[in-house]
């Protein structure tokens, strides 16, 4: 199993900015997402349920509430990757602390990875992510993901991958899309034996 289980948990740190009406029909706001999943589709077998990311119904057939918010559950095949997507309790699930867990796992010749995405759009403020575990032992094609997202060029991104070389240091990344543009993305290292850590935007 490559890093079975990862606990994240985050929270809005200005909430009263949700309430306002004005600001959401105003900005077009993204919905916030958090992801671990294969750099690109190592799964057997082509899906003919190809789906662009976040389009169709398999997508909303699980909602979990998690840090104050209502999340959907991906399931079925798309971008990132493209990827198998898992709506199941033993991809997603919530522990007796309210942490949030993902885990990419192997089940009928195919892995499924995991994602998770607000069913409302997010609003401005802080958003502050926790993360249990090390990043530093995932596999070299396993990546997580927390983001907000409108379209691939209006995104922001914290990312931890080694996109696919294990010899690859600086698997932190903090990103504003589209990444071709100058500054728009800066990458570091994050040390070794990380019990635990916070990144925020």
């Amino acid at each position: 199993m490559i890093f079975p289980s990862t606990a994240v948990s985050g929270n809005l740190i200005n909430p009263d900015l949700a309430g306002d009406k004005h600001s959401l029909d105003r900005t077009k706001l993204k919905c916030l997402l958090i992801f671990l999943c294969f750099i690109s589709n190592i799964s057997s077998g082509l899906a003919q349920d190809d789906q662009e990311h976040h389009s169709g119904s398999k997508l909303n057939s699980r909602i979990i509430h998690f840090a104050g918010c209502d999340w959907y559950v991906r399931g079925g095949f798309g971008g990132p990757g493209p990827n198998y997507w898992s709506d199941s309790d033993e991809s997603v699930w919530l522990d007796d602390d309210g942490r949030l867990h993902l885990r990419i796992r192997y089940e009928g010749a195919r892995w499924y990875c995991a994602e998770v995405y607000t069913t409302k759009y997010t609003t401005y403020g802080e958003h502050r992510f926790l993360i249990e575990g090390d990043p530093e032992l995932f596999d070299k094609n396993v990546v997580l993901g927390l983001f907000t997202y409108a379209n691939d060029e209006a995104e922001i991104d914290i990312e931890f991958s080694r996109w696919g070389n294990a010899n690859y240091q600086q698997i932190g990344s903090f990103t504003v899309q589209p990444y071709t543009i100058a500054n728009n993305s800066k990458q570091f290292a994050i040390g070794e034996d990380l019990v635990e850590s916070t990144h925020y935007f």
